[in-house]
């Protein structure tokens, strides 16, 4: 019985393991795991199909994506280097910079800014707002521009991605 119990306490304690967690503070950001960014329109990703730039499910030339944490192409780092966050895209192997362009270096710091609900975070590549359009709105589905409203498209729900061990 006592082995049958120990079982069951492992096999539960790896299913709870295996849950993603929410990011709800800044502290719990990390360096060494990677993440996936979602609003209530779309989850960010690297396409190949557009290339250069940080792309969203509901772009006009991203196709039909299913959201899976485990693709390498849906996650990202959040980098925190001195009082800086950077955004890494692992499927571009780059950093986002100006314009949601990717860069080989971290050089546009990230505001990560709390503003509550379901989707909490509001996050801007140096004063420019990460905003996810309406399906087939742009060719990449997310502008990176001035445009910095609080709405569903505007602010994001940051979860670990699953496994972390795929950084």
């Amino acid at each position: 019985m006592r082995k049958i119990s120990l079982m069951l306490l492992t096999f539960f304690c790896m299913i709870f393991a295996m849950q993603a967690q929410q990011v709800t503070s800044l502290s719990q950001l990390s360096n060494n795991k990677v993440y996936t960014l979602r609003s209530a329109r779309a989850f960010l990703l690297y396409s190949s199909k557009v290339p250069g730039e940080i792309a969203s499910s509901t772009g006009k030339l991203v196709g039909t994506v299913t959201q899976n944490p485990e693709d390498p192409n849906q996650q990202f780092r959040i980098e925190k280097q001195g009082s800086n966050y950077y955004l890494y895209s692992v499927g571009a192997g780059k950093y986002v910079g100006t314009d949601g362009k990717y860069t080989s270096s971290a050089s546009v710091a990230m505001k990560i800014v709390n503003v509550g609900g379901d989707y909490p975070w509001k996050l801007q590549i140096g004063n420019q707002g990460m905003n996810t359009q309406i399906p087939n709105q742009s060719n990449s589905g997310i502008l990176v521009n001035s445009w910095t409203t609080t709405d569903a498209g505007n602010c994001f729900y940051i979860e670990e991605a699953i496994p972390e061990d795929k950084v």
